[in-house]
């Protein structure tokens, strides 16, 4: 069935939701006990990762609308892939490309 996939994207959204709200309540915890930098710095990380996740579980929501036929697709513009930069601590940061889940109703057309 077409819903299918649309309650399996759902279900992750809701529990990436959930990580993204343990994770800034114990990073907003840590503030207000005055954590050590080096801990509020770990809890920022994992909260940036979590709101991440959820980020992508909302694409996939909308993909999987514009499937069953719920929603209407977004410009073409937003399923391009696009760099991300995410901190990975100590200064560091990750670049990786990003590819958002196109729609299977929708068809692109490629450059020639």
């Amino acid at each position: 069935m077409k819903y299918d996939k649309l309650l399996e994207a759902v279900k992750k959204l809701h529990a990436a939701q959930r990580r993204a709200d343990k994770a800034s309540e114990n990073y907003h915890a840590a503030r207000k006990q005055e954590a050590s930098t080096s801990r509020k710095a770990a809890l920022n990380d994992k909260l940036v990762i979590e709101c991440w996740e959820r980020d992508k579980a909302l694409d996939l929501v909308h993909c999987e609308l514009v499937n069953a036929g719920i929603a209407e697709p977004k410009d073409k513009t937003a399923y391009a892939p696009r760099e991300i930069t995410q901190s990975a601590g100590h200064g560091h940061s990750v670049k990786f490309l990003y590819h958002p889940p196109k729609p299977e109703s929708i068809q692109f057309s490629t450059p020639a």
